[in-house]
C-alpha cells in the first residue's frame, strides 16, 4: 500500500505542477485514473517525501564503472564556462577584429591559466573549432542551448512536437562531433527551473541514445533540491552533475563555504555521479576576494568534487557601461579586454596547475565522508561571523574546523584534501591520521615534498582560505605518483612554451635550439624535468632578447597591457551602478569611456599584428605612449 501511495503522490504532484495552458498534461492520464488521483490528493496533499524520491529514482543512477568509462583517463576537468556565441562574438565586432583572432588570444590566455576544458556557450562548434581548441590543450563540452528556444510551457510539459524539433537539431549536432577525440560531454541546458527538467530528462535520454559514450549534462542551480519530480528524474540520470549555485550570493550572506554543502545536496537523487561545481561571483558587482575564491574551491573539493568550473571572464568583455551595451559582461569578472593582470586570474592559474596535473589522482577513487582524522588542538571558526548569516537550510554548518580534512580512498594510496577555512589568517596545524594504517608518508602534491612529521602527526601550513591535495601512502606506492605528476607538469609547461615559441617564430626568433632540447625530454628522469624546463625557458628568453624587433615590441605591448589594466580598474570603480545606462552618465565620464574603447581597439589591433609577425616597433611605442597618457588622466569627475 505504501508503494502504491508513493506512486499516486508522484502522479498527482507531476500533474499539479503542469502548466494550465496545454491540454497535453490532461491527455497523459485517462479519466478513470483522474478519479484515483483526486482520491490520492484527498488522502495525502503533501508532495513525495525526500526518502520516497530517493528510493524511487535510485534505479536510474549509473554505476560508478559507467561514469568512469564515459570520461578520459587521468583527467581532472578544470573548466571555463563562457559566452562564445554571445559575448565573444559581440566583443569581436565591437573591437573591429576577426572573431578567430579574438578567440585565439582567449584560448592562449586559458592555456596560461591552466584551463583544460571549455564550455563555449551558445556556439555550435564543428571539427575545425575542436581542432583549434586542441592546439591550446582544451577539451570541449558541446553547448548549444537548443532547448532554451522553445516556450516555457513546452519545456515544462515535455510536449512531443516542440521536442521533436529540438531532437532533430541535436541529432545533427551529435552526428557532426561525436567522433571527435576532444569532445568531453554534451551540455543541454543552463540553469533550468526545476519543472523544465522534464524536457531535460527526455533530451538526456535521446542524446545518450545517439552517443552512449559521453556524459550528458545540464547546469543544476536549484538548491536545496526540492520535491519537484522532474528535477529528481533529470539529476538521477546524470553521469556528471554540473552545478552552480546562488546561495553564495550577498542576499544569503556572501557565503563561500556553501560549496561544502552543495554537493551532498545535489547527490540526493544520484549517489554515483561525479560532481563538477562552478565557482562564480556573489552578485553582478561583487567578485570574491582571492581568499574567498580559495575557500569556494577548496570546500567544493572537500565535498567530493571531481572537476571544477569557473564562470566567464572579463577578457571577453568590459566591466563598465558602454553605448548600446555591446560588450556588457554578465559579471564584473576575471581579467579585462586586454588580458591584463588580475588577482583572481593568479589564483586560477595557481589552482589549475595543481588540479590539472595532480587532481586526476582522486577521480577514480571513492569519496569517504567517514575518513578518520583529527587536528592537534584543532580550532573551530564560526563562519556566521564572517558572512552575517548562512543559507537558512544549513544553519547547522556555521561552525567549521579551521584546518579540515576530506579523503578519497584507494588501494595503494588515499588522496586527501586538507585546507584552511579561515579567510583572514595564515594557519598551521598538526594533522593526525589513522594509527593502524601502514601508510606513513603524506606527500604534498603541490610542492611534491613530504609533509614534515611533528608531535605524532603531519604539519601543514596554509595562507588564508588555501589548501592542497596530499597523497597518503607508503614511500614505495607514492614514488610512481610523484613521477607521473612531474611528467604531467612538464607536458603542461611544454604546451605553454610551444605556444609562446609560435609567436616568437613569426619574427624570426631562433627557436630551433629550444625545440631540440625539449625533444630530449624522454631521456630525462622525472625529477630532472623541472630543471630541463627552466633551462628551455631561459634559452627562449635569451633568443627573444637577441632579436631586437621582437624584444622591443613585446616589451612595449606588455607595458601597455599593464597600463590598460590600471585604466580598466579605475573604470570598474567609477561612482556608477554596474548596470547604469551609458546615456545617463555625465558627459566627461562618457568621453573617458569612449576614449578608452578606442584605445582598446588600437591595443587589440597592435597585439593581433604582433601575434602575426607584422607589428613594427614604432606602432608598439605609439600604443604604449597613448596607454600611459590615459592611465595618468584624472578620473575624479
Amino acid at each position: 500500500m505504501q508503494i502504491i501511495m508513493s506512486r499516486l503522490k508522484r502522479i498527482m504532484f507531476d500533474m499539479l505542477t503542469m502548466p494550465i495552458c496545454k491540454e497535453s498534461s490532461m491527455k497523459k492520464y485517462p479519466a478513470a485514473l483522474l478519479i484515483l488521483i483526486l482520491f490520492a490528493a484527498f488522502c495525502c496533499i503533501a508532495a513525495p517525501t525526500e526518502k520516497e524520491l530517493e528510493q524511487d529514482f535510485a534505479k536510474n543512477n549509473p554505476s560508478s564503472e559507467e561514469v568512469l568509462k564515459s570520461l578520459p583517463d587521468e583527467f581532472f576537468p578544470f573548466i571555463m564556462f563562457y559566452g562564445d556565441g554571445c559575448f565573444l562574438t559581440k566583443i569581436s565586432k565591437y573591437m573591429n577584429e576577426p572573431y578567430a583572432l579574438r578567440r585565439e588570444k582567449l584560448f592562449h590566455q586559458f592555456a596560461r591559466w591552466n584551463i583544460n576544458t571549455i564550455v563555449p556557450s551558445n556556439a555550435k562548434y564543428r571539427n575545425d573549432d575542436y581542432a583549434k581548441a586542441r592546439e591550446y590543450g582544451l577539451k570541449v563540452i558541446h553547448a548549444c542551448n537548443i532547448l532554451h528556444g522553445i516556450s516555457e510551457a513546452d519545456r515544462t510539459s515535455g510536449a512531443e512536437e516542440p521536442l521533436k524539433m529540438v531532437k532533430d537539431i541535436w541529432n545533427e549536432e551529435v552526428r557532426l562531433v561525436r567522433n571527435n577525440e576532444n569532445l568531453l560531454a554534451y551540455h543541454v541546458y543552463d540553469e533550468p527551473h526545476p519543472l523544465y527538467c522534464k524536457s531535460i530528462a527526455i533530451m538526456m535520454d535521446y542524446i545518450q541514445s545517439l552517443d552512449p559514450s559521453k556524459p550528458i549534462i545540464f547546469t543544476q542551480q536549484n538548491m536545496p533540491v526540492g520535491s519537484f519530480v522532474p528535477e529528481w528524474e533529470a539529476l538521477s540520470k546524470c553521469k556528471v552533475i554540473f552545478s552552480d549555485q546562488y546561495n553564495v550570493s550577498a542576499a544569503f550572506g556572501r557565503n563561500p563555504w556553501s560549496y561544502r554543502e552543495a554537493i551532498p545536496e545535489f547527490s540526493k537523487p544520484n549517489h554515483s555521479a561525479h560532481h563538477w561545481p562552478i565557482i562564480q561571483a556573489f552578485a553582478y558587482n561583487i567578485q570574491p576576494t582571492p581568499a574567498e575564491f580559495r575557500i569556494m574551491a577548496w570546500n567544493a573539493l572537500a565535498a567530493g568534487a571531481k572537476g571544477l568550473g569557473l564562470y566567464t571572464t572579463g577578457a571577453l568583455s568590459t566591466t563598465w557601461p558602454l553605448p548600446e551595451g555591446e560588450m556588457y559582461a554578465a559579471y564584473p569578472a576575471t581579467g579585462d579586454a586586454c588580458f591584463g593582470d588580475d588577482p583572481i586570474a593568479e589564483e586560477i592559474t595557481r589552482l589549475g596547475r595543481l588540479l590539472t596535473t595532480a587532481g586526476w589522482l582522486l577521480v577514480p577513487l571513492k569519496y569517504d565522508s567517514e575518513y578518520p582524522w583529527s587536528v592537534l588542538n584543532g580550532e573551530m571558526i564560526d563562519t556566521s561571523k564572517c558572512v552575517g548569516k548562512t543559507f537558512p537550510n544549513y544553519s547547522k554548518g556555521r561552525e567549521r574546523p579551521v584546518i579540515e580534512v576530506s579523503a578519497f580512498t584507494g588501494k595503494d594510496y588515499d588522496i586527501l584534501v586538507i585546507h584552511n577555512n579561515d579567510p583572514s589568517l595564515f594557519r598551521t596545524g598538526i594533522v593526525n591520521l589513522s594509527e593502524s594504517s601502514e601508510r606513513k608518508v603524506l606527500l604534498d602534491l603541490r610542492s611534491l615534498e613530504p609533509a614534515p612529521e611533528k608531535d605524532g602527526g603531519f604539519q601543514v601550513n596554509f595562507i588564508c582560505g588555501d589548501g592542497s591535495l596530499f597523497a597518503y601512502g607508503t614511500a614505495e606506492s607514492l614514488l610512481p605518483v610523484k613521477e607521473k605528476v612531474l611528467r604531467k607538469r612538464f607536458d603542461a609547461d611544454k604546451l605553454k612554451l610551444e605556444l609562446d615559441m609560435a609567436v616568437a617564430k613569426a619574427y624570426g626568433v631562433e627557436i630551433e635550439p629550444v625545440e631540440a632540447l625539449i625533444a630530449t625530454a624522454e631521456k630525462y628522469a622525472a625529477n630532472d624535468l623541472p630543471e630541463l624546463m627552466l633551462v628551455a625557458r631561459k634559452m627562449l628568453l635569451k633568443a627573444e632578447f637577441a632579436n631586437a624587433d621582437f624584444a622591443t615590441i613585446s616589451a612595449a605591448i606588455e607595458s601597455a597591457r599593464k597600463s590598460f589594466s590600471a585604466i580598466d580598474y579605475r573604470l570598474r570603480h567609477l561612482a556608477v551602478e554596474t548596470r547604469t545606462s551609458f546615456e545617463t552618465l555625465p558627459d566627461p565620464i562618457q568621453k573617458i569611456i569612449l576614449d578608452t574603447m578606442e584605445l582598446t581597439r588600437q591595443f587589440s589591433a597592435v597585439e593581433n599584428s604582433f601575434r602575426q609577425g607584422k607589428c613594427t616597433p614604432q606602432a608598439a611605442a605609439e600604443l604604449l605612449q597613448k596607454c600611459r597618457l590615459m592611465e595618468n588622466m584624472d578620473f575624479n569627475l
